[in-house]
């Protein structure tokens, strides 16, 4: 039988271009898995993305559209206990096609997945370099590698979804999660020609010094691998491993210990019994690791202000105090945050000051100022501050730049004294509350003051918060932080090609 065609979910005219709903309706719903003949056409036409003509021997056409599902629960779940730690598979059949899909969740940046050698100079590897997919291939033309262009990294303790298709004889995608990845080849080569062992997780030791140069990895994968599907099947890591390993075991066992990365954007790891939490306060971030976007509002040019009033009964006196904001501005002079007492003129205050980072401290002595002159941060990208006080000594940080210290000479008192309001995207006037002075022009997200979420109470419309005039709460900061970066990597590029 000679097949020229294949219509799915409805009957479609080669040569009209339109569908034909006249004689039989078409399928109204959602569909998934179709397999014919052992090609996984839905597969293909995903892959392909727009490229739907990439492929020579065959044309498609799509008026559907694809829908993003719940991938399920993971199955076959194992933990891989320790980076020495790998298991080996039969062979993978990759010699004119390949399908292969597995989920993972870890840690750590860097580790070798998958490596399967072949005959010559063939073979295929997939590895996490700094916190990265990296998917590495040789058909005889030379290695190719094909990256993911996510804006996360993968190494966040979250499952996160690997596709590798070569759905022509010279087309391969990957997809990592949202991300997806095509490329042509040119080369002449048409097979994968593998043999030998699947090793997944990692090699034995003396063999990482052998695998290809464009292999980065030097050690194997620490943390859970499951759901792995080679396109005819879907093994057991620890049942149908031809190489078992006793530091690979079923289930996926969460980290039991704080790890160098565990916690994201400096987050603190906090070692428990057998797991451990990310303390987020000082990161501006939230989320179980510190990689969520927090809470995060927009102060407009027609001024306004949020301002949370401790009870009564809460107004702490405090010698140690840990301040932390993410804010976006362009604004070369503002205040950010401010601190007043009840019953005393201590004060802190969070302000820009010629496009610089400033904390003004008053504790019953004097006004203590501590800031970065080094770097601007009214260029309108995403920066986060940290403030410590302990006593009269106090550090702040901007980003990852150098911590500055102040130490004041002379008797100095350490205690902040019945702290009673905090005002946030300026400061009120001393005339009246009714007038803002130096009012910020921007976003503040991710607000913490000895671990009180501000920007969450507002949400929450906690009784204590009152928010006035030009404010907002707003959501994609961080997406809107990298088009903003983009479009001045683009201004500069511009501007070189203008002036050269």
């Amino acid at each position: 039988m000679e097949i020229r065609s294949i219509h799915l979910g409805g009957l479609f005219h080669a040569e009209e271009e339109i569908q034909m709903t006249s004689t039989m309706p078409n399928f109204v719903g959602q569909m998934q898995g179709f397999i014919f003949n052992g090609q996984r056409y839905i597969d293909i036409v995903k892959t392909l993305g727009p490229e739907l003509s990439a492929l020579p021997s065959a044309t498609f056409k799509l008026t559907a559209r694809f829908v993003n599902s719940p991938p399920g629960n993971p199955y076959h779940a194992a933990t891989f206990r320790s980076k020495h730690s790998y298991v080996g598979l039969p062979m993978l059949k990759a010699y004119s096609s390949i399908s292969l899909d597995f989920r993972f969740k870890t840690v750590e940046p860097n580790g070798l997945l998958l490596y399967n050698g072949g005959r010559r100079n063939d073979f295929v590897a997939v590895e996490l370099v700094n916190g990265h997919i990296h998917y590495t291939f040789d058909l005889g033309d030379g290695p190719v590698t094909m990256r993911d262009k996510s804006r996360i990294h993968m190494n966040d303790n979250r499952w996160h979804q690997i596709s590798i298709r070569r759905p022509g004889p010279k087309t391969h995608t990957l997809a990592v999660d949202d991300s997806f990845e095509i490329v042509t080849l040119s080369g002449s080569s048409m097979h994968l020609e593998l043999a030998g062992i699947l090793y997944i997780g990692g090699v034995f030791k003396d063999m990482y010094a052998k695998l290809p140069a464009s292999i980065s990895s030097r050690s194997g994968f620490e943390g859970c691998i499951a759901s792995l599907d080679l396109g005819d099947t879907s093994p057991s890591l620890t049942n149908d491993a031809v190489v078992p390993s006793s530091l690979v075991v079923s289930g996926c066992e969460g980290p039991t210990k704080c790890s160098q990365n565990a916690c994201a954007n400096r987050g603190v790891c906090v070692q428990q019994w057998n797991a451990y939490v990310c303390e987020c306060d000082l990161t501006s971030y939230t989320g179980p690791t510190c990689y969520d976007e927090s809470i995060a509002y927009e102060f407009g040019n027609n001024k306004g202000i949020i301002q949370y009033t401790f009870p009564e009964n809460s107004q702490a006196d405090t010698e140690e105090d840990n301040i932390a904001l993410g804010f976006i501005t362009t604004k070369s002079d503002a205040v950010l945050l401010r601190i007043e007492s009840s019953t005393t003129q201590d004060y802190m205050e969070m302000e820009i000051v010629e496009g610089n980072i400033f904390m003004v401290y008053n504790i019953g002595t004097r006004d203590l100022p501590l800031g970065e002159i080094g770097t601007k941060v009214n260029d309108n990208t995403y920066h986060v501050v940290r403030f410590s006080r302990r006593g009269g000594n106090a550090t702040l940080q901007l980003d990852d730049y150098n911590v500055q210290t102040l130490t004041p000479q002379g008797h100095q008192s350490t205690v902040f004294n019945t702290m009673a309001n905090i005002q946030v995207g300026g400061k009120f006037s001393r005339s009246g509350r009714t007038r803002i002075d130096r009012p910020f022009a921007g976003v503040i997200a991710g607000l913490s003051v000895n671990k009180l979420r501000i920007l969450d109470l507002a949400v929450d419309r906690d009784p204590h918060i009152t928010i006035r005039g030009d404010v907002q709460l707003v959501t994609g900061v961080l997406d809107r932080n990298d088009l903003q970066r983009m479009q001045q990597v683009r201004d500069f590029i511009l501007l070189q090609n203008n002036y050269f």
